[in-house]
């Protein structure tokens, strides 16, 4: 029934031991970083020439986005917690997202003021139509966005590709354990 001073030091041993692992873990999680940035979750998105190339681009990555899995909370102040905080806010200082002044509102992304990981952030589908009652409502932005990719292709092609960009930072970041999904 009594156990042993050795089994003692022996689980002892062990926990050190899954805490190196899991340090180890972090570490390797570091070094798979790109400069500062986290690692991009999809390939950015080609040129496109027709909506039938930007549906396929957004089938695969819609199909991807599927399988990904909110992080679990992580205890303030443990090792896990200063690495994650620590690449968040790297990231967030060099991510074209954070540094494009025509996306004024990023709720899909780690928010670098608040000193919390992994963060609740909003799914990018759920906040491309502002709940605000000042917004437009989708009938009309689905309008606006019909006369803009008939006669203004060019510009229709760059919001699509910043779209894209948010959509791939955004599902960075969640894969990175950086921020978890919630719907609006």
């Amino acid at each position: 029934m009594w156990r042993s001073w050795l089994d003692l030091q022996t689980d002892q041993n062990l926990k050190d031991s899954q805490q190196i692992v899991q340090l180890f873990k972090v570490n390797i999680f570091l070094l798979s970083t790109v400069g500062n940035r986290i690692p991009p979750a999809f390939l950015p998105t080609p040129d496109f020439h027709s909506i039938t190339e930007l549906s396929s681009i957004r089938n695969f990555r819609g199909k991807a986005q599927k399988k990904l899995k909110n992080a679990a909370p992580v205890a303030p102040g443990t090792p896990e917690q200063k690495a994650r905080l620590d690449i968040a806010m790297k990231n967030a200082k060099e991510a074209p997202c954070y540094n494009d002044p025509k996306l004024v509102t990023s709720s899909s992304l780690f928010d670098p003021s608040k000193q919390e990981v992994p963060q609740e952030v909003h799914n990018p589908v759920s906040t491309s139509f502002g709940a605000s009652p000042h917004s437009l409502t989708m009938i009309e932005k689905n309008e606006e966005w019909k006369v803009i990719k008939e006669e203004k292709w060019d510009e229709y092609k760059e919001w699509t590709i910043r779209a894209s960009e948010l959509y791939n930072e955004h599902y960075a970041q969640v894969q990175a354990r950086l921020v978890t999904a919630v719907p609006v």
